[in-house]
């Protein structure tokens, strides 16, 4: 079908004006060809007028560790460093409302329990309420006198996950706890075979936490502390995600830099050998620092060691989408997604946290109504030749840094030699000296 126009209203009598839509059998061969040419022109120009950096904050004098968001308070975020101090955001504004000095250089467990922060401090944990929210809703202009509770956890505290209503999960040295926030010692507790680096709470309908445990992800009933669920990878993971829209899909990201996709409802527990992900995509060339899902579950965003941060489509194809990096970014060691699907925050070992665009083609300035009309027509034209072959290769053609594109190469080549490696002990058991030469 053929669109020379779309549906608009006219400026003066504000009436609909009938889309003019015509078949390609009613086009001639020279009005297709401009149509197609509208459309690669198009993706063309989504790749040079992209512009993904959106603003940085700073603050922190030493690498950032670790960025959440309120569960509550879409606007409300919170970031902790090396520094040894917790930062809270609000990102309506983009201007910091709270610092908070704890007085040490080891990394801080960050949470949010509904509106309220909860951070640690050694081995204890304090839940800190200041009704944010009545100043982001402007009820207050500023913050008033903290409300602030000190629970005692094992030595240690390694994470922390807010769990809703008044539970909390803490990781410690000796095992996971359960906190009420109405009491100063956990109510609960159960140990696994490893420390639990990082802690998820599950949102489907069987209620589950899930732990990190070296190259393990462990499920456990948050009732009983049984183990329901067992994963093991061949690599040793360093965050995880599980999809908003899919709790049952659960996107690992690990020291080799590759992502693993598993379904839990497949998966059961499976101690005994490795885990076979249902997906595996590759991009990075170093570790993956941490992971996270978009709030509407379309994109996997995740951030590495070599210096990027790149995008993933939560699909079928669970291509590539974009990557982000510039010349004074190092490493990332924190992702944080917004809940209105707009932006990414990262943050990085050189103390800034980046704003990017989550959609790496969408445009943040304010279009007069013909440039509203165009850019939707060009949208229309460019979906209607979304499965030609130029089209696609052009959407996913990529300005990558040198470096970057180098170590990329380096990192498939290794790929590719481990998999020939592994055909050949499959059929022929021992390899060869003069084969391992080669």
């Amino acid at each position: 079908m053929g669109i020379h126009r779309i549906a608009t209203l006219d400026r003066g009598s504000r009436r609909g004006i009938q889309a003019r839509v015509f078949s390609d059998k009613e086009l001639t061969q020279n009005e297709k060809h401009k149509e197609y040419m509208r459309a690669v022109k198009e993706v063309k120009l989504d790749h040079i007028f992209r512009k993904p950096f959106i603003d940085c904050l700073g603050g922190h004098t030493e690498g950032v560790t670790r960025i959440v968001r309120s569960t509550m308070q879409g606007e409300l975020y919170a970031s902790t460093s090396y520094d040894g101090t917790v930062k809270v955001w609000n990102m309506s504004k983009r201007e910091e409302m709270e610092t908070i000095s704890l007085n040490q250089n080891t990394p801080v467990a960050l949470s949010f329990l509904n509106d309220a922060l909860l951070y640690s401090s050694g081995s204890n944990i304090f839940h800190r309420d200041v009704k944010y929210s009545d100043v982001l809703t402007g009820v207050q202009e500023s913050l008033g006198s903290p409300d602030e509770t000190e629970f005692i956890a094992g030595s240690g505290v390694l994470d922390i996950a807010g769990a809703g209503g008044t539970q909390f999960y803490a990781s410690t040295v000796d095992g996971i706890e359960i906190f009420d926030k109405n009491r100063i010692k956990a109510v609960a507790s159960y140990k696994g075979e490893r420390q639990a680096k990082r802690l998820y709470i599950s949102k489907n309908d069987m209620p589950l936490v899930y732990a990190i445990e070296g190259n393990k992800i462990v499920g456990y009933d948050n009732r009983t502390g049984k183990s329901e669920i067992e994963i093991v990878a061949k690599a040793e993971i360093n965050a995880m995600s599980i999809d908003p829209m899919s709790p049952e899909t659960i996107a690992a990201g690990t020291n080799n830099g590759e992502i693993y996709m598993y379904n839990t409802y497949y998966t059961g527990n499976s101690s005994t050998y490795i885990t076979p992900p249902s997906r595996t995509l590759r991009g990075h060339t170093t570790a993956i620092t941490d992971i996270e899902h978009s709030a509407n579950g379309t994109r996997i965003v995740t951030g590495s060691t070599d210096r990027t941060v790149r995008i993933f489509t939560n699909d079928v194809t669970h291509r590539q989408e974009a990557l982000y990096h510039n010349r004074r970014m190092q490493g990332v060691n924190a992702i944080c997604c917004t809940s209105d699907n707009a932006y990414i925050l990262s943050g990085s070992v050189d103390t800034n946290i980046r704003i990017w665009k989550l959609d790496p083609n969408s445009s943040t300035k304010i279009c007069t109504r013909a440039e509203e009309d165009s850019r939707a027509l060009g949208n229309v034209v460019k979906n209607k030749y979304r499965d030609v072959m130029q089209i696609e290769d052009t959407k996913r053609h990529q300005i990558v840094p040198r470096k970057i594109k180098k170590a990329m190469k380096n990192r498939y080549n290794h790929i590719k030699a481990e998999a020939k490696k592994e055909l050949r002990r499959q059929n022929h058991g021992i390899i060869p000296e003069e084969l391992q030469k080669k």
